[in-house]
C-alpha cells in the first residue's frame, strides 16, 4: 500500500490555506456536488494512487449541538432524498447504504447526510435531524457520501475534517456566504493542529487498492438509535422516514 495521501474538497477554496504539506501529501479538488465529486475522485485516484483520502469542507448543522466555526469528523455518512423522506418521492431500497468512515484524532464524530441539493425547507430539516444515532450531531454536506462511495469501492481509507457554516434552514445559503471563507481556513488549519508529530493515525479500513472493475463488498451499516444530536430527544421518526431507515441501514 502506497504512503501517499490525496487531501481533496469539492472546491480549490477549501484546499488553498494549507501550507507546508509532507512530500507525499497531494492537495486537489474533485468538484461540486454529489456526481461531480464522485467522478472528480475516481480521477485523482487512479492519476495519483494515493494510500488514504482526507476530505475537508463546509456544512450545515442539523439540530441543536453545533455553533458556527464547531469542527466534527463525521464517522456515518447517508445519501438522503427529502422527497424520499416526506413519501413524495420513491428510492428502491437498499441502494444507498450508510456507511462508515474513520476518526480524526481530536475532534468531536457527527453523522453526515448527504443531500442532492442545499436543504432550506425548515419542514424537511427537521425530518433530516432525525436521521441519527444516540449522541452523534446531524450535518448537510453535498458531496461527502459520494466520496466515501468511491474510497470504498478502491478500497481506500477515507476521513473527513468538516466546519459548520450555517444551520440548515431558510437562511442556510446566505449564512454559508458569510462565514464560509472564515470556517474553511479553520478546517485546513485542523488538519495537523490535532496530531502534528505523528499525523493521523491510519484507519482501520486500510487495505490494499482495488481496481473500480473489481467490486468490493460495502461496510455493514451502523445500528439506528433513538436519540437525536448530542444526546438530546427529537420528535420520532414518521411513516415514510421510518420506512427510509429500515431500507437502507
Amino acid at each position: 500500500m502506497t504512503d501517499k495521501v490525496l487531501i481533496t474538497a469539492a472546491y480549490r477554496g477549501e484546499l488553498e490555506a494549507l501550507r507546508d504539506l509532507p512530500p507525499n501529501w497531494i492537495a486537489e479538488p474533485c468538484g461540486i456536488g454529489g456526481v461531480a465529486a464522485a467522478a472528480g475522485l475516481a480521477m485523482l485516484v487512479a492519476m495519483h494512487q494515493p494510500g488514504r483520502i482526507i476530505v475537508l469542507g463546509t456544512c450545515g448543522a442539523l439540530g441543536r449541538g453545533l455553533s458556527i466555526g464547531s469542527l466534527v469528523a463525521p464517522k456515518i455518512v447517508r445519501w438522503v432524498d427529502p422527497g424520499v423522506l416526506n413519501g413524495t418521492a420513491h428510492m428502491p431500497p437498499n441502494v444507498y447504504k450508510a456507511l462508515q468512515i474513520a476518526p480524526w484524532p481530536g475532534l468531536p464524530p457527527a453523522v453526515c447526510l448527504q443531500t442532492p441539493s442545499v436543504t432550506l425547507a425548515a419542514d424537511h430539516a427537521t425530518r433530516l435531524a432525525t436521521l441519527t444515532e444516540p449522541g452523534l450531531p446531524v450535518v448537510e454536506h453535498l458531496e461527502l457520501y459520494s466520496m466515501a462511495f468511491v474510497a470504498h469501492t478502491f478500497g481506500l481509507p477515507i476521513s473527513a475534517i468538516l466546519g459548520v457554516t450555517n444551520a440548515v434552514g431558510p437562511t442556510g445559503h446566505r449564512d454559508w456566504v458569510q462565514n464560509h471563507k472564515r470556517v474553511e481556513t479553520l478546517v485546513q488549519e485542523a488538519v495537523f493542529k490535532y496530531d502534528r508529530p505523528n499525523r493521523p493515525a491510519p484507519s482501520p479500513l486500510d487495505g490494499p487498492v482495488i481496481r473500480p472493475h473489481i467490486p468490493i463488498a460495502k461496510p455493514k451499516a451502523p445500528s439506528q438509535g433513538p436519540a437525536g444530536p448530542n444526546g438530546d430527544s427529537p420528535p420520532a421518526p414518521g411513516g415514510p422516514q421510518r420506512k427510509w431507515l429500515a431500507e437502507n441501514n
